[in-house]
């Protein structure tokens, strides 16, 4: 493992306290994911991890890409975002957006913030 692999590690036990399943997603591709978008984008300085992760949720919200949104909204809260300034993401989401996809979004932080962090 080299030091950006690390650094994706270290950033995705502060958004879900853990290293994500892999599930069905080929080993390269998750190795390269967690390298490269987690260890090098997600640690640029010029964005903080919560700002880092306001982005991602309302641009996940804005291509309807439910199970990440899911996933990136829990990150949120276990970042401890507000749950008020998500639902505020939604707000700007549907005016950009459209109602139906802020729709999804306000699903999403109901199911997160349903549950126990992490």
């Amino acid at each position: 493992m080299n030091d950006l692999y690390e650094a994706g590690l270290a950033v995705m036990r502060r958004l879900w306290g853990r290293k994500p399943d892999r599930s069905y997603i080929p080993e390269a591709f998750f190795d390269q994911t967690i390298e490269r978008v987690y260890g090098e984008l997600w640690n640029r300085p010029a964005l903080s991890l919560e700002e880092r992760s306001m982005l991602t949720v309302a641009l996940l919200a804005a291509q309807g890409k439910a199970v990440e949104l899911d996933l990136h909204v829990l990150g949120a809260k276990n970042l401890g975002l507000p749950r008020e300034k998500v639902e505020e993401i939604m707000n700007h989401v549907a005016y950009y957006c459209g109602w139906p996809t802020a729709l999804q979004g306000f699903k999403a932080i109901d199911k997160a913030w349903a549950g126990p962090v992490r």
